[in-house]
């Protein structure tokens, strides 16, 4: 179960080689259709893209999937916000 869950988890990040791994995984349907019923029942937009695009990746012939992972790379992707370095505390005289 937390394989499913683990791998689940996994399926947004489709770029590269990591799209055609995650269908090539034995337990890949089992999570896919976890993923299906979650959107379903939360209603989650971004879930039910996901739930979409895997199973038009699914069912494409390998030439139209290297075509719909083309397209996620043209996505914009979300930008990650970079954290300031910390400040140290001054040092005190005497301390080793």
């Amino acid at each position: 179960t937390r394989d499913i869950w683990q791998l689940q988890l996994r399926m947004s990040r489709r770029q590269g080689k990591r799209a055609w791994k995650l269908l090539e995984h034995p337990k890949f349907r089992a999570a896919y259709d976890l993923l299906a019923l979650r959107a379903e029942v939360e209603r989650n937009a971004e879930l039910q893209r996901l739930v979409k695009w895997w199973g038009e990746f699914q069912v494409s012939a390998p030439p139209d999937q290297k075509g719909m992972l083309n397209e996620l790379d043209e996505e914009p992707s979300p930008r990650r916000r970079t954290r300031r370095p910390r400040k140290r505390a001054p040092r005190r005289e005497g301390t080793a």
